[in-house]
């Protein structure tokens, strides 16, 4: 009975930890829907084209986000992580605005503004290349244009970062 209970036991732990473990599985519900299985969404956007965003806090990892597409009629489209090294090197410093980064990243963890430059730096907390925690940074001019990206690793003394 003791080793039953211990396969049910991991089995739901694996359960949990999978939640999301094929997101083409989840293709097609509708946002009560993904909702139910991923639990209140941290932030929404509607997009241009009269489709929604919402984004998803990770169950299994406090530094993971889902970004969840849905198009005109409200059903699920696209389901990937935001938040990682392959999606952040898809910014493109001179081109990107930080509206832009918002919408495609979500909700910040933080958002820091340089009193004599005007610089607007966009934190975003992630795993970096799968094993450190890590702050993506978006530095944006005056006119939130964007600038540079940097990874600044969790515990880096102030004025030392990693460039991108």
């Amino acid at each position: 009975m003791k080793r039953f209970m211990s396969i049910v036991l991991a089995s739901l732990v694996c359960g949990c930890a999978t939640i999301i473990a094929d997101p083409r599985l989840l293709h097609g519900l509708d946002p009560a829907e993904v909702r139910n299985r991923l639990g209140t969404p941290t932030h929404e956007v509607e997009l241009k084209n009269s489709t929604m965003r919402r984004f998803y806090a990770d169950p299994t990892s406090f530094v993971r986000t889902w970004r969840a597409d849905f198009d005109e009629k409200g059903r699920l489209t696209e389901l990937v992580p935001a938040t990682t090294s392959s999606e952040f090197a898809e910014a493109v410093p001179g081109s990107w605005k930080k509206s832009e980064i918002l919408e495609r990243f979500g909700q910040p963890d933080k958002i820091d503004t340089e009193s004599k430059t005007g610089e607007v730096s966009v934190f975003y907390l992630f795993r970096s290349y799968g094993y450190r925690d890590a702050y993506m940074v978006f530095v944006c001019d005056q006119y939130e244009v964007l600038l540079k990206t940097d990874v600044v690793p969790l515990g880096t003394p102030p004025g030392r970062r990693v460039m991108w």
